[in-house]
């Protein structure tokens, strides 16, 4: 009885797919051909122990051959295909009869069996595919493992080519084909069903629906459906995969989207942006197209790298870009960026309409979106640098926004990232420029501008009042808020309304004497800025703005600009009274000022901050009386003083350590391991992460460089992990594995940390720091024996040190040009310059230690490597009471007459 298949499994339904390219070929010829009874047959298409016992594969394999020598199977892929079918893993070559098997398949020509537009309809690609080759490969292993695959990204990201290259790479593993269907044209739901039909190439079935029509065409088929362009009709889609997927288990299904289907057995890729290096090729390459012989070299390098940058590697952008370079220079469309929605506007005729712009694919996808979401990407353009849901809700107001904000993550408008175990998220530049531009349009431009300005003038505020370990959480926060923060200041310094919040913006950076990473330059331009602006601003507001002036002018070593600007500030803040304000701006000065009033400034801060009730300004304070001591060399006093400042407010135990080590280097290496076990043990959210950077310091000055390695290494990985700036305690680190490397004899890895320590501190315009790195870079090629190079770095450094009175590093400098004379043979220059150094020996140790630990270790290393071997040779060459009269004679120079003297040309 010539009985059809069962339909229960899909071993049976891919055996029927073999058995119906060959008329009259039943059940019954094939169990004659393979030597089985045809209830075996049976029992194999239905699932049953004849197919998953033990000798299941070796009766496949039989089929395998039958189907073969009858003309029915005739692709390696097809065989295991029906292995794949029956639960089996593929051919096994290393099986003799099975690579028999894989032999006699490589031997046939697919074309013999089908012709060659029944395998597919994929289109051609007229242009090379740069980069996703990883990508590519992960895909391909994806296809197989899952029924439905989406690729979800922004548009322009190029999720349709890269669903045509990964659909190529699997064509031959789909025994009937790969069908690409094009919807971005599509209107209509309920053509949906017609149109894959036709794509197919299946004709009209009057007497049943297109779905059924699709179904009964799949269900027997092995082979792979894109759908392409699915989010305008996305529900559409959801219900068609999901009708075909229940009842066809050899289909596969390839989607392209903005956002995911959403249905059971969905796999999720998203597309990310091209990388920079990826991004530079695929532009090189189209631009050629538009000029033969272009190249990436290394005059338009970084030129390219910041056009890829700014396009935010989509592909689309990065190919109308290239597309200009008919008629304009890199440097042209480089320039020309910030207009790139009319810039970016000569796409391809033949290219879909919404591709032949920029403007025109995100409009496609803004259009897409609900009039409440379409208000928030508005919205979402005043943010800079990413945001938190927090943020959001604060400027857009809405009870809805946490859905809202997930829906447009969803549908590939905004990246959602885990950034310092909280979520953040944000714009892709070209999709920020763009909703600006419908913002420009909106009434309420700006009413949300200024909610932006209040939050984030908040947040900066937020600690200036506040005492205790917060501030270790709000530290964290303000490391991702730099562009925010920039994006604010901008929107109050250009409104007459918002001249005070300006001031108060411009004052929040001075809080707890650390940068935060913020350039310094930049910071001095925010608080003139505002001060000009500020006229009728309240006193407290001024006085603010002017103590931030005095830290920016502090770290840039202007102390006499810093006293000026401190001065004012203290008046301010008396004539507001603003407690608060008044005992930040006294302790600051206290801590930073040589002056005689420090000691007075510090008590009167103390007592304020007492009767305020903070903890962490009593601490400032105590430390700020700690330094006072040191300055007249009551190191006992001191040491006494930072206990105290440690003992009430530990959190604050990072601004203490390098002084109090000092004086009490043991209790100081002591200190630092309890609090580095203590920011391990709690996942480093209740100390500091900068300690790990002051006690790899101090290892370093105890010449533990092993474990100071750790520490330094540690911190930088958190840094990198936690943080998008750049702090002082970097820096640190940086040096400090430097001079780790330098002790072992590494001179070539301590350049690389030099270099990169060097490259930061310029970048954040802290100039005392790129001198530092300089002359250590100096010292390092010197002890190489690079006398010339060294040379012209050290006459640098000596005049950027005397630009900034930066003493400490003019005494080391002064000491490292005297090796360098004995080095030369000029042993009487050496012994002058080393009894300039000696008389200014003091202020290597003196404040402000935040930067001058590290000048201070090179100090005292320095004696053993240059100022004893130095005074040894003179003493052999000249006698000890010629070199005592050599010093002695140098005595009354000045500073400044010494850095002439070590300037000098000896020839």
């Amino acid at each position: 009885m010539n009985k059809p298949y069962a339909r229960s499994h899909p071993f049976g339904k891919r055996l029927e797919h073999f058995r119906l390219r060959k008329p009259g070929f039943t059940q019954a010829k094939l169990a004659e051909r393979v030597g089985y009874d045809p209830s075996v047959i049976t029992k194999m298409c239905q699932g049953r122990s004849a197919l998953t016992g033990p000798t299941g594969r070796s009766r496949v394999l039989r089929i395998l051959g039958v189907l073969r020598e009858i003309g029915v199977l005739s692709r390696l892929e097809e065989a295991n295909a029906l292995l794949e079918a029956a639960n089996m893993p593929p051919l096994f070559e290393r099986l003799p009869a099975e690579a028999e098997l894989i032999a006699q398949l490589r031997a046939t020509t697919p074309n013999d069996r089908l012709p060659l537009h029944s395998r597919g309809n994929l289109p051609v690609q007229l242009t090379s595919f740069v980069g996703r080759e990883d990508q590519i490969a992960s895909l391909v292993a994806q296809i197989r493992q899952s029924h439905l695959l989406t690729l979800t990204g922004v548009g322009g990201v190029g999720k349709t080519r890269l669903a045509q290259e990964v659909a190529a790479a699997v064509q031959d593993g789909f025994v009937d084909g790969v069908w690409w269907v094009e919807l971005a044209a599509l209107t209509e739901p309920a053509l949906l069903a017609q149109t894959v039909a036709q794509a197919l190439r299946l004709p009209e079935q009057p007497e049943r629906t297109q779905v059924e029509a699709l179904l009964s065409y799949f269900e027997t088929r092995q082979l792979l459906l894109i759908l392409d362009n699915c989010e305008h009709l996305i529900e559409a889609n959801a219900e068609l995969a999901h009708t075909l997927l229940r009842a066809c288990p050899l289909l596969r299904i390839l989607v392209t989207s903005r956002e995911a289907l959403n249905i059971s057995g969905e796999m999720l890729w998203s597309v990310p942006p091209l990388a920079v290096d990826q991004a530079s090729q695929l532009f090189v390459e189209r631009a050629q197209a538009m000029r033969p012989g272009f190249t990436r070299d290394a005059q338009n390098a970084s030129v390219l790298t910041q056009v890829c940058t700014r396009l935010d590697g989509l592909p689309l952008a990065i190919e109308l870009a290239a597309a200009r370079m008919n008629t304009l220079s890199l440097e042209q469309i480089a320039s020309r960026l910030d207009d790139r929605f009319n810039l970016l506007s000569n796409g391809k005729r033949t290219a879909i309409p919404r591709h032949q712009t920029l403007r025109a694919a995100l409009t496609w996808s803004f259009d897409l979106l609900s009039p409440i979401e379409q208000t928030l990407m508005a919205c979402l353009s005043v943010f800079r640098g990413g945001f938190t849901a927090e943020a959001v809700q604060a400027v857009f107001n809405h009870p809805d926004t946490g859905e809202l904000i997930a829906s447009l993550v969803d549908k590939s408008l905004i990246v959602a990232e885990l950034k310092a175990k909280a979520m953040r998220y944000r714009l892709l530049e070209t999709i920020r420029q763009y909703c600006l531009e419908r913002l420009s349009t909106s009434r309420d431009k700006a009413q949300i501008h200024d909610r932006h300005l209040a939050f984030f003038l908040d947040m900066a505020e937020e600690t200036i009042d506040s005492s205790g370990p917060d501030v270790l959480a709000w530290k964290r926060r303000m490391s991702f808020e730099e562009d925010n923060l920039r994006a604010a200041f901008a929107w109050s310094s250009t409104r007459d309304d918002q001249g005070e919040a300006a001031l108060r913006l411009a004052g929040a950076m001075f809080p707890y004497r650390n940068p935060h990473g913020r350039h310094v330059e930049e910071g001095l331009m925010w608080v003139n800025t505002a001060l000009a602006r500020g006229a009728g601003a309240s006193a407290s507001a001024r006085a603010r703005a002017l103590l931030a002036k005095t830290f920016f002018c502090t770290v840039q070593f202007d102390f006499d600009l810093a006293a000026r600007s401190g001065e004012e500030s203290l008046s301010l803040f008396r004539q507001a009274q603003d407690p608060i304000g008044l005992a930040r701006c006294l302790e600051y000065l206290a801590y930073h000022l040589n002056d005689a009033r420090t000691l007075a400034w510090a008590n009167e801060a103390l007592h304020l901050f007492r009767e305020l009730g903070s903890l962490d300004g009593e601490a400032a304070a105590l430390e700020s009386l700690a330094v006072s001591y040191l300055r007249t060399g009551k190191r006992a006093l001191a040491a006494q003083h930072y206990e105290q400042a440690i003992a009430i407010a530990r959190w604050r135990i990072v601004f203490c350590i390098g002084p109090l080590y000092t004086v009490h280097p043991k209790r100081a290496l002591a200190l630092c391991a309890e609090e580095v076990a203590l920011w391990k043990e709690a996942g480093d959210e209740s100390a500091d992460a900068e300690m790990l950077s002051e006690y790899g310091l101090i290892l370093v000055a105890e010449r533990n460089y092993e474990l100071a390695q750790t520490m330094m290494r540690d911190y930088i990985q958190w840094e990198d992990l936690n943080s998008e700036v750049r702090r002082p305690a970097y820096w640190n680190a940086l040096m400090g594995l430097a001079l780790t490397e330098l002790s072992l004899g590494h001179a070539d890895r301590a350049i690389t940390y030099l270099e990169q320590a060097q490259q930061i501190a310029h970048t954040m315009s802290w100039m005392g720091y790129v001198g530092i790195a300089k002359f250590f870079i100096a010292s390092t090629r010197l002890a190489a024996g690079n006398l010339t190079h060294a040379t012209r770095d050290l006459h640098e450094c000596l005049h950027l040190f005397q630009k900034l009175d930066f003493r400490a590093g003019i005494v080391c400098s002064l000491i490292q040009m005297a090796g360098l004379e004995r080095q030369q043979g000029r042993l009487q220059r050496a012994l002058q310059l080393l009894g300039v150094a000696r008389k200014f020996g003091g202020e290597v140790n003196a404040p402000p230690y935040w930067i001058n630990f590290i000048p201070a270790l090179w100090h005292r290393d320095s004696q053993a490597t240059i100022v004893e071997p130095t005074l040894a040779a003179a003493r052999q060459q000249f006698g000890a009471a010629e070199v005592d009269a050599i010093i002695d004679a140098v005595q009354g120079m000045t500073l400044d007459q010494a850095i002439v003297f070590a300037l000098e040309d000896p020839n």
